[in-house]
């Protein structure tokens, strides 16, 4: 008796992995960190925006240069008969080189939208790091909870197999009833079904492990995470880095200022480009050869072509004001999501503090109690069973929201781009 005992008051003290911990000492584990930097270093569509970045940095060479040059020969007054041989009687021969001259300064101002179009698929990039980083700190913290869950179960499972064997025992002897036995052999089959469930989707977050490309490995799951129950964090302040720092907005800040730059180019194109040829022509049938210049110039004010460069100015003007708008509404967005993410971890912390301080307490003495009857009412089995399992329940409970302000803290984390000890200390900072 005195050993089943301590089993049950052993699986009531050790059923919950995760711990609270002193908000100023609060880290990620290191195992998650070493994860991340995998994630980010090897994640193929991360690869495939940086390989796109370089190549939006390497077409400033391609918009900047000028025209490949032109060289001919052009034969003169060949006779009809001689046709389809251009060579040997005809009267002149031409050679020439032409080259395209952009007017100065139209291809600096398409070269200078380069920089910005590449800021903003670097941006993009960012952006996307942190949203799955955030995905794959959500898997880590519902993985560590899996595995708190099944270590749970497992005790559950191990107070009700030996309340089984003392169960059968009394009945043998008449001091238990058969019902008490059947009703702890059902509980069994449930703690197995529970833990079959367990096991599915702990398989069902290891494949979305391995679609982050972050391959799990038990060793970097730290089970112990330490959960605060309370963040020193300042909304107005957290909003402020957001805004200044959020990848997405500042993308579509680069947007911006690509459309403006291509405004001033395509501004420019309505100045004219100059063609210059040089000929020289060779006078077979003559002492003397000759050579020429040709210059001419495009005209793009023409009433016919003029309307090209107008629209090409009015629709980087109006994807300009669109650009503002839905900066304007990202930024709404980004408010909202501060102080909903906020409020649900003041919230979260509220209740876990009540199951810590209060309801799990309460419910410990109450169980330590039934369980010293077992040894004085043979009939307590059910009510040690019942006291059990209010206890484990609420545990249950605890981890899931220890679970949820894990997951605020990495929303939180995503929305402003900077980790939850650099916003700690910042707020810190600004406090009075």
């Amino acid at each position: 008796m005195k050993t089943l005992m301590r089993i049950f008051i052993y699986t009531a003290l050790a059923v919950s992995t995760l711990y609270p911990q002193k908000q100023s000492e609060w880290r990620w584990p290191a195992g998650l960190e070493s994860m991340i930097r995998r994630m980010t270093a090897e994640h193929p569509l991360l690869q495939a925006m940086d390989h796109d970045v370089r190549a939006a940095e390497s077409r400033r060479g391609e918009m900047t240069a000028w025209e490949a040059p032109q060289i001919g020969i052009e034969f003169f007054q060949i006779p009809a008969g001689q046709f389809p041989n251009p060579f040997g009687k005809n009267m002149e021969t031409d050679y020439f080189i032409q080259q395209m001259i952009p007017w100065p300064g139209k291809k600096s101002a398409i070269g200078d939208v380069i920089p910005s179009s590449a800021s903003a698929l670097s941006d993009r990039k960012n952006d996307q790091t942190n949203r799955l980083i955030f995905e794959l700190k959500t898997i880590y913290i519902e993985l560590a909870a899996n595995r708190s869950l099944r270590e749970i179960n497992r005790r559950r499972q191990a107070v009700m197999e030996q309340l089984q064997r003392v169960t059968e025992n009394r009945i043998v002897s008449g001091g238990a009833r058969v019902s008490d036995a059947l009703m702890i052999r059902g509980e069994l089959a449930m703690i197995e079904l529970d833990h079959a469930k367990l096991l599915r989707q702990n398989g069902q977050m290891r494949a979305m492990m391995t679609a982050l490309n972050a391959s799990f490995d038990d060793s970097l799951l730290k089970t112990e995470i330490s959960v605060p129950d309370s963040l020193s964090l300042d909304a107005e302040r957290i909003a402020q880095i957001a805004l200044a720092r959020h990848p997405a907005l500042k993308s579509m800040d680069w947007e911006i200022m690509m459309n403006r730059k291509e405004i001033t180019a395509f501004r420019k194109e309505q100045y004219p480009d100059f063609m210059v040829r040089a000929m020289y022509k060779n006078m077979l049938h003559s002492p003397k050869d000759f050579w020429s210049v040709m210059i001419g110039v495009t005209v793009p004010v023409a009433w016919w072509s003029k309307p090209k460069y107008d629209a090409m100015v009015g629709e980087r003007e109006w994807k300009i004001r669109k650009t503002e708008k839905e900066i304007q509404n990202m930024r709404n967005e980004i408010r909202s999501e501060i102080e909903q993410t906020l409020s649900g971890l003041t919230n979260t912390g509220r209740i876990m503090r009540i199951m810590r301080r209060q309801i799990i307490p309460d419910l410990q003495a109450a169980y330590e109690q039934e369980t010293a009857r077992l040894s004085t009412d043979p009939m307590a089995s059910a009510m040690v069973m019942e006291s059990a399992q209010r206890l484990l329940k609420i545990r249950e409970e605890l981890l899931m929201a220890e679970m949820e302000y894990l997951k605020g803290i990495a929303g939180l984390e995503r929305i402003a781009g900077v980790s939850i000890a650099e916003l700690m200390a910042d707020s810190r900072k600004e406090a009075p």
